[in-house]
This record gives structure tokens, C-alpha cells and sequence, in this order.
């Protein structure tokens, strides 16, 4: 169950809300950006802040999806410093990911590494 406290809630990340509010709602319809709405949603933004020696940290590793089947290859790139996003935007993906059916779950416990590398950058 997911639990949400007010004191606790970072601040909204301005891509997430822009993208959430922008993304189309049925299931492979597009959505047309204005130029205002495109420089919203700037991937960049998405990405920790450049750390003072100029770089951004992240780790790589082979994996699979997160949701069933959890069978097909991934590379997964995750990176170090974590960013920070508003518990009501955590529910407004939860209430897109689901379709606005309902608070979708998109993940699973953590898997055990078999073998696998986690292999340490600096971009």
C-alpha cells in the first residue's frame, strides 16, 4: 500500500508534470506538442544535475522489464544520483500506467543478480 505524507513530498519535477499532462490518453494515439510544450518536456530534465567535477554517475546493467513477461533483454542505464519527483505525480503515472482505472503497480521485487555485472560510469 502505498502511503503518502504531506511533510515527506518533495517538489514536482516540471518535465513529469508537463509529459503526464501532455501523453495521450488512449493507448497508441499521438499527441501533438506546441513549441511551449516541447521545451517542457525536456528529457534533460529527467537527469540529476551535473555533480561539481562535471560529471553524472551511472551504473549499467543487463536485465529484463519490470512487468510480465520479464523475459525480453534490457539494458538498463540507472543513474546514481536520484531525482526527486512529487508523491502526487507518482500517483498521476500510477493513474496513467493504469489507464486511470486504476493505481497500476509497474514493477517487481528485487531480482537476485545471477552472475550479472553492474558496471560504474561517469558520463
Amino acid at each position: 500500500m502505498l502511503t503518502l505524507r504531506a511533510e515527506d513530498d518533495p517538489p514536482g519535477n516540471s518535465c513529469v508534470s508537463a509529459s503526464i499532462n501532455k501523453a495521450p490518453r488512449i493507448a497508441g494515439k499521438k499527441t501533438k506538442l506546441s513549441a511551449e510544450d516541447a521545451e517542457k518536456v525536456d528529457p534533460l530534465l529527467l537527469l540529476p544535475e551535473t555533480l561539481e567535477d562535471g560529471h553524472r554517475p551511472y551504473m549499467h546493467y543487463s536485465g529484463s522489464l519490470t512487468t510480465p513477461p520479464c523475459s525480453e533483454e534490457v539494458n538498463w542505464f540507472v543513474m546514481v544520483e536520484p531525482m526527486q519527483v512529487g508523491a502526487e505525480q507518482v500517483l498521476q503515472f500510477m493513474r496513467y500506467a493504469g489507464g486511470s482505472a486504476t493505481y497500476s503497480q509497474n514493477s517487481r521485487p528485487l531480482q537476485p543478480l545471477l552472475g550479472r555485472s553492474i558496471d560504474y560510469y561517469e558520463m
